[in-house]
C-alpha cells in the first residue's frame, strides 16, 4: 500500500471519502458559475481556483463550471444542483441569469412547459464578492438582503504590516455556526483577504444574518483602493468599524416577500454565505492561513455534511510571523544579544559559584 505522502496526511480524508463511495452515499454536486468574468475551477495560476476545486473533490463533492449563453433565455440551474459558487465576477448578469438564480434560492426549478416545481430543498449559495463586483451582481445579492459595501477594509490592528491593504481576519464570531469557525472547539487561523470589502444585511424581519467574522474597532472602510491611511477627521471621514467581512444568511425570501405565518423548517430556507473578498482561497492564498478551511466548512454546513468538517490535511502547516518594522528590530537584536547575554551571565554566576 503506497501512501498518498510522506506523512500520510490525508489517510483519514480517504478512509473517510472511500467509506462513503463504498457504501453508496449519493455524491452532491457543486457548480461554480461561469461566463461572467469569474474565476476559473481550471486554472492552475494564481488567480485560479484549481486548488479550491481538489480540496472539494477531497471531501467527495462533484464539482463542475456552470456555463450560460450571455444571449439564453431558458436558462436554469441543474435539478441537481446541491450549492452554486459565484466567485468574483467581474461582468454583467443577465436577467435571464438573475432569475434562475433567484428560482434556485427560492427552491424552484422552471421546466420547459413554463410550470414552476419544488426543488428537494431551499438554494445553498457561496457568493465570493470583490471590491469591483459589478452593480448587476450587487443589487442580485441586494434582494436576498445583502448589500456588499463599497471599498475596502483597512484595520489599524490587524492588516499585515508593510501591505496594509491584506486584511489579517482573526475575530471568529463565537455565536456563527461553530462547524464553520471553531470545528471541533478549536478556532481557525487567521484568514488572510485582499481588498476586502464589508458585508451589510438587511433586517427586514425575513432573514437571520450571522456574521463568520468580524474586524476590530480599529478598523476603517476606506473607498480609494490608491489610499492605505484611513480619515478620522474632518468633514468626511471614514466610516469606522467594526465590520463584517464574512456573513451567514438563512432567509425566507428576497427582499419584500410576504412573511409565513409560522417558521418554516430549514430544508425550505435559503442558506447563504458571503464573503467580501475571492482572493483568500486562490492558488495563491489557499495554503496561507485559515482561508481554505473557512471555505470548505462553510461548504460543509451548507450541504450539512458536518462529519467531514475539518477533517482535512494535517501535514505541518506554516504559520506566518507578522511583524512591523520595530517589532522586527526588536525580536532580532534580542535573539542576537539578549539571548546570549543572558546565557554568558548564567555562566559567569555559575563560575562565581563554583570557583
Amino acid at each position: 500500500v503506497q501512501p498518498t505522502d510522506e506523512a500520510y496526511s490525508q489517510l483519514e480524508q480517504n478512509l473517510v471519502t472511500g467509506m462513503l463511495v463504498a457504501t453508496g452515499e449519493e455524491q452532491k454536486a457543486i457548480y461554480f458559475l461561469t461566463g461572467h468574468g469569474e474565476r476559473s475551477i481550471s486554472s492552475g495560476g494564481p488567480d485560479g481556483y484549481s486548488l479550491l476545486r481538489a480540496g472539494l473533490e477531497q471531501d467527495n463533492y462533484r464539482v463542475e463550471p456552470l456555463t450560460w449563453g450571455s444571449d439564453a433565455t431558458d436558462v436554469e440551474v441543474p435539478e441537481d444542483a446541491a450549492l452554486i459558487v459565484i466567485g468574483r465576477p467581474t461582468g454583467e448578469l443577465p436577467e435571464s441569469h438573475a432569475a434562475a438564480l433567484h428560482r434556485y434560492l427560492q427552491g424552484k426549478i422552471l421546466f420547459s412547459a413554463g410550470t414552476l416545481n419544488d426543488r428537494r430543498e431551499g438554494g445553498r449559495m457561496i457568493f465570493l464578492a470583490d471590491v469591483d463586483t459589478t452593480d448587476t451582481f450587487r443589487q442580485f445579492l441586494a434582494q436576498w438582503g445583502v448589500a456588499v459595501a463599497p471599498g475596502y477594509i483597512r484595520d489599524l490592528s490587524q492588516s499585515l504590516p508593510g501591505n496594509p491593504q491584506i486584511l489579517r481576519v482573526s475575530g471568529y464570531n463565537p455565536e456563527a455556526p461553530l462547524e464553520i469557525v471553531f470545528p471541533r472547539g478549536v478556532p481557525l487561523q487567521p484568514t488572510f483577504m485582499p481588498s476586502a470589502s464589508p458585508m451589510v444585511v438587511v433586517n427586514d424581519g425575513l432573514r437571520r444574518p450571522m456574521p463568520l467574522a468580524v474586524t476590530s474597532q480599529s478598523s476603517f472602510l476606506i473607498g480609494d483602493l490608491d489610499r492605505a491611511d484611513p480619515i478620522t477627521s474632518g468633514d468626511q471621514p471614514d466610516p469606522q468599524g467594526p465590520f463584517a467581512p464574512a456573513v451567514f444568511v438563512q432567509g425566507i425570501g428576497p427582499v419584500g416577500s410576504t412573511p409565513p405565518t409560522s417558521q418554516p423548517p430549514d430544508s425550505e430556507l435559503s442558506w447563504l454565505v458571503v464573503f467580501g473578498d475571492s482572493d483568500f482561497v486562490a492558488n495563491s492564498f489557499f495554503d496561507r492561513g485559515g482561508g481554505a478551511d473557512l471555505f470548505l466548512n462553510s461548504a460543509n454546513y451548507l450541504l450539512g455534511d458536518f462529519s467531514l468538517v475539518s477533517i482535512r490535511d494535517k501535514a505541518f502547516t506554516f504559520r506566518e510571523f507578522n511583524l512591523n518594522r520595530n517589532e522586527f528590530n526588536f525580536v532580532r537584536w534580542t535573539s542576537w544579544l539578549f539571548l546570549p547575554g543572558l546565557m554568558g551571565l548564567m555562566a559567569a554566576l555559575v563560575w562565581w559559584v563554583r570557583r
